[in-house]
């Protein structure tokens, strides 16, 4: 196996890779045109003919671009090493010409194997996440699949929950590493797109049963376009509209189970497929619908809005201070080019 700095660029190592009808003289003199005398254009050639016509350092170009150390521009080959050649994570031609369910097939199993991953690099996360970056790159359907769960659940029962709730879901329940617990993200509803404040979605408050009752009053509060909800996630952080006493305190966050331990939807559930789109088939997004789905008081997150046993409710003198902890991940999906 070649060292890791063997893998930056030598621009004499790599005319091995250009047809051999061509001396290294001809090459050298090939500087006119951009596209070689082939019949057939070879792309993976052409993109070595213009690297190799190159009047700066290529190296020093990497390693200004990945931080400016040789160290980190080191680590980041390593890690892009790995995904290519891990038999799982790297992709080819026929990336392109899979179906929807090759696609969603696929992408779950590349899921797994980047949980195993998130176990190897624990508990340096910064690694894992440089990992992802990559990954959203040379598969972005898979960036957005891991960014939807990590980047907007876990976000968002960070940014609402408080460290005790945090550490229920993300630690003991094991979704930080991507075990037992796949999360999505269910703000979005069909006739509000993400405005908030007119979601319709309710959660009303159960005093006798100390519990909420989540419904979708009618077709237009179906959570829509909801990444990993079609056939992946078994919970969701729902946004709703909190109801205890008769009164509307607003929309908050609840996590709600979606799925049992078999991967079969819980009673009230109802989830359905978006349908056909114009590409990124490998990120289930779908629609959910709740009818009187019970939830216990205690998965409201509380990190701003608590309620009592007896439904008093304490809201933050700011309500904007709950979306606002959600901004990071808004930004990560943003970046990635896709919405959860």
């Amino acid at each position: 196996m070649e060292s890791i700095e063997s893998l930056l660029v030598d621009k004499t190592s790599h005319f091995d890779s250009i047809p051999k009808q061509y001396s290294f003289e001809q090459l050298q003199e090939m500087t006119s045109t951009v596209i070689l005398p082939y019949e057939e254009p070879a792309p993976s050639d052409l993109i070595w003919y213009e690297r190799l016509q190159t009047k700066f350092d290529i190296n020093k170009m990497h390693q200004f671009l990945e931080g400016g150390s040789l160290h980190d521009s080191l680590e980041t080959l390593k890690l892009m090493q790995q995904i290519e050649r891990d038999p799982l994570l790297t992709t080819n031609s026929s990336y392109y010409e899979y179906g929807v369910e090759s696609h969603r097939e696929i992408t779950a199993a590349k899921i797994a194997r980047l949980a195993q991953y998130i176990e190897q690099d624990a508990p340096d996360f910064q690694t894992f996440q440089n990992r992802l970056n990559l990954i959203a790159i040379v598969d972005p359907q898979l960036g957005t699949r891991i960014g939807v769960h990590l980047g907007l659940f876990l976000s968002a029962i960070k940014g609402n929950g408080t460290k005790e709730q945090f550490n229920y879901w993300a630690v003991e329940r094991g979704a930080f590493k991507i075990k037992d617990i796949y999360g999505c993200f269910a703000m979005t509803e069909l006739a509000h797109g993400s405005n908030v404040a007119r979601l319709e979605t309710t959660a009303t408050y159960n005093i006798e049963k100390k519990t909420f009752t989540i419904t979708t009053p009618h077709i237009g509060a179906t959570k829509w376009w909801i990444g990993g909800a079609a056939h992946s996630a078994n919970h969701t952080v729902c946004f709703a509209r909190l109801i205890s006493k008769g009164h509307d305190y607003g929309v908050k966050t609840f996590v709600v189970p979606l799925r049992d331990a078999n991967h079969d939807l819980l009673p009230g559930i109802a989830i359905g497929d978006i349908g056909a789109k114009m590409g990124r088939d490998g990120i289930d997004n779908g629609w959910i619908q709740f009818s009187n789905v019970e939830i216990p008081r205690e998965y409201m997150l509380s990190k701003f809005t608590s309620i009592d046993d007896d439904g008093e409710v304490v809201d933050p003198p700011l309500a904007q201070l709950a979306y606002g902890a959600l901004l990071g991940g808004r930004v990560t999906m943003t970046i990635s080019e896709e919405e959860g």
